[in-house]
């Protein structure tokens, strides 16, 4: 296994607080932590897991601020 395939099957654990967004696409958003992004190879990602013990599969967005956020459905959210 390749050191980037080995980096993407790896899990990563963090907290954050929902992000409420304004529009009609999306409810909320979750901030990417630095340190996880840091350690992820760049272009496009989709992220597998939990979220609030929901499962997810999601793809990692870019903002025009820089930061890397997944987009929450008010469904999910709750």
């Amino acid at each position: 296994m390749a050191k980037s395939e080995a980096i993407l099957r790896t899990t990563f654990r963090f907290s954050r607080k929902l992000i409420e967004l304004k529009g009609a696409f999306a409810y909320c958003c979750v901030l990417v932590p630095e340190k996880v992004l840091k350690q992820l190879p760049t272009g496009r990602l989709r992220l597998k897991g939990f979220l609030n013990q929901a499962p997810i599969d999601l793809a990692i967005q870019y903002r025009k601020t820089g930061q890397r956020v997944v987009m929450v459905s008010k469904a999910l959210a709750r």
